[in-house]
């Protein structure tokens, strides 16, 4: 591993589709969690705050681009590579002026959403290869637990008034930019999503539990990875103290 992303704390981030609850669901988390005794610090991937002035006013100017448009923007004249490298830069200042140094103090750091979603929309073109795709995210620091936020689409469509053409397909040839469309382009994104679960990620199905049962499931995943990295984290140092013996 790349000694600047070593690091005693946690990283735990949310994925799910558009109107999956996962910003709802990461902020009820945070609450629990501190009720639980930890001390958890949520971050936000769209926020320009925390940083240094000049990067903050940089930051801005990034985000105009990438997140502010207005719904009716026609982003797909600009190209997808266009987009797909500044989502990758968006989330290397991100990483390492934020999630990086709260990491190496320590902290709990939960994140509101990471790449993967992002990544999922690019496996679904052609023109994209899996390998590129993940080669050009590797440099970023790899959560310790993703916690994918599944909805069925036909429950996440109900909470949109309006759909963006990120959300509804139109970056990848659905014209109508609906709720029927909506429904149809996030269960792609949903299933590569899906695919990409690993033993790092657990799946909690939120299409019809409780707010209340969701906090209770992923704060209990969360709280069972912070006791598994502490284990971890005396070992090595105890491993270290007697290596210096």
């Amino acid at each position: 591993m790349d000694p600047e992303k070593q690091r005693p704390g946690t990283f735990v981030c949310f994925e799910g589709g558009d109107a999956a609850g996962k910003t709802t669901l990461a902020s009820s988390v945070i609450d629990d969690l501190r009720r639980r005794g930890l001390s958890p610090v949520l971050v936000d991937k769209k926020s320009v705050e925390g940083f240094e002035p000049y990067l903050t006013d940089r930051l801005r100017d990034l985000r105009k681009v990438l997140w502010d448009y207005p719904r009716d923007a026609p982003l797909w004249e600009w190209g997808d590579p266009h987009w797909f490298h500044l989502i990758v830069s968006w989330f290397s200042v991100l990483d390492r002026c934020k999630i990086q140094p709260l990491l190496r103090e320590g902290r709990l750091v939960i994140a509101d959403s990471w790449y993967y979603k992002l990544a999922a929309r690019f496996l679904l073109k052609p023109e994209f290869d899996q390998d590129f795709i993940f080669k050009s995210f590797a440099h970023l620091t790899k959560p310790d637990l993703v916690v994918l936020v599944d909805v069925d689409p036909q429950v996440a469509v109900t909470r949109r008034e309006t759909f963006s053409a990120t959300e509804s397909g139109r970056m990848d040839g659905l014209a109508k930019g609906d709720a029927e469309d909506f429904v149809r382009y996030q269960e792609r994104v949903l299933g590569q999503l899906r695919r990409l679960c690993n033993e790092a990620w657990v799946r909690i199905d939120a299409t019809h539990a409780s707010l209340e049962e969701l906090v209770t499931e992923a704060s209990d995943a969360i709280a069972s990875v912070v006791d598994r990295s502490i284990l971890v984290l005396a070992q090595e140092e105890r491993a270290d103290h007697d290596g210096h013996q």
